[in-house]
């Protein structure tokens, strides 16, 4: 099927790489035996390739989109892709502030870490387009991006940055943003439930 490459993020053993059907639909590409793409696959953010895939069986929410690619040939290059996205094929896209994420199901810790979990409700989806109504800024680890809130009494909120563009210093409001839901997970040493962490996958300019 007709696939645009929307996102490529950095994983402990591979690769994640995020595609949008010409529907609307979000996949997310994995090797033929349902394992993460290598760090030197094919796809590129940009690209239209002709895909061939399977649903990965038993999926659990809100990890939906998992295909299983067997065989792929390269179109070429959206030529726009920020249009296309915006104008074209991009199913919703979260406006607003960042409590708007994820169907606003998304829950923040104690130092700024967006995540959902069962007990207040997860999503259909684990990837999506979002434009915040406030500036992000880099923190200064360079791994994680905080929401410039204007008003400095509020507890700030942040997204882990995962994807292989150059960091920028700052990303302005109104910027379309992808972001994407880690998979489950919880620490061994702390009793809380599963989460799944909220991540900043890449932008568009």
């Amino acid at each position: 099927m007709k696939t645009l490459i929307v996102s490529k993020t950095r994983m402990v053993k591979g690769v994640c790489v995020g595609g949008l059907l010409y529907d609307g639909t979000g996949i997310r590409l994995l090797d033929i035996n349902g394992h993460n793409q290598p760090s030197d696959c094919p796809y590129n953010v940009g690209e239209i390739w002709n895909l061939t895939f399977d649903k990965k069986a038993g999926l659990v929410e809100p990890h939906l989109e998992d295909v299983m690619v067997s065989k792929g040939l390269l179109l070429g290059n959206e030529k726009n892709l920020l249009t296309t996205l915006t104008d074209s094929i991009a199913p919703e896209i979260w406006d607003g502030p960042p409590n708007v994420l994820f169907d606003s199901l998304i829950q923040w810790t104690g130092n700024g870490s967006g995540y959902v979990c069962n007990r207040t409700g997860v999503p259909d989806k684990s990837v999506g387009f979002f434009r915040s109504a406030w500036d992000l800024s880099l923190d200064a680890d360079g791994k994680h991006y905080t929401f410039q809130n204007p008003n400095p009494f509020y507890p700030p909120k942040k997204l882990s940055y995962v994807g292989l563009q150059t960091a920028l210093p700052l990303i302005l409001r109104g910027t379309l943003l992808r972001v994407s839901l880690a998979r489950w997970w919880k620490p061994e040493d702390i009793e809380i439930e599963e989460r799944c962490y909220a991540q900043l996958s890449g932008w568009y300019l």
